[in-house]
């Protein structure tokens, strides 16, 4: 097992103890879902960023807000662009129904970071 794919398990069992335990019903725990880090990161686009595929539609069905920009005005598309993932961004787009034309404060979308960011598969 490659050190990527044990990651996301692992996050998904943790993630999964806590709604099994009752914890996605209450405020607590959709406000840890949408918190923010001091730049403005949310858990959803450091999960997207980081390839946490299962992770990001756990996110997403347990209400996290798509709608967040960061202080560059970067929502989840930018950050799912700039890390290289095109299943989470067809899924952004195509399942979770999420913007992807949205630009952020340079004015630049997810098409050009994806553009910037070249990544080799």
């Amino acid at each position: 097992m490659n050190s990527s794919n044990h990651k996301s398990s692992v996050n998904i069992d943790t993630t999964d103890f806590f709604i099994d335990e009752g914890y996605a019903n209450n405020d607590v725990f959709v406000s840890i879902i949408n918190a923010v880090t001091g730049d403005g990161n949310s858990v959803l686009m450091w999960a997207a960023w980081s390839k946490s595929f299962d992770v990001v539609k756990l996110l997403l069905d347990s209400g996290a807000d798509t709608q967040l920009r960061n202080k560059k005005g970067c929502t989840v598309p930018h950050w799912v662009a700039s890390g290289g993932d095109l299943e989470i961004c067809k899924y952004l787009a195509e399942e979770a129904l999420v913007d992807v034309d949205v630009v952020n404060y340079n004015g630049n979308s997810p098409l050009s970071l994806s553009r910037i960011c070249i990544w080799k598969v």
